[in-house]
């Protein structure tokens, strides 16, 4: 992956993460933060495999 790909990649999930907290349902958000923490270790593990 490409480094403006993984920006852009990047700032959605920011975007996303900061409009959970508007939803007024507790079972959505917490799934959502958790789909988020997931997404964000995703990134990070690519990320990883392409400098080793």
């Amino acid at each position: 992956m490409n480094d403006r790909v993984y920006n852009i990649l990047k700032r959605i999930i920011d975007h996303y993460e900061m409009d959970i907290q508007w939803w007024n349902n507790h079972d959505e958000e917490y799934q959502a933060y958790k789909d988020v923490t997931e997404v964000r270790e995703y990134l990070r593990h690519l990320t990883l495999q392409t400098v080793n």
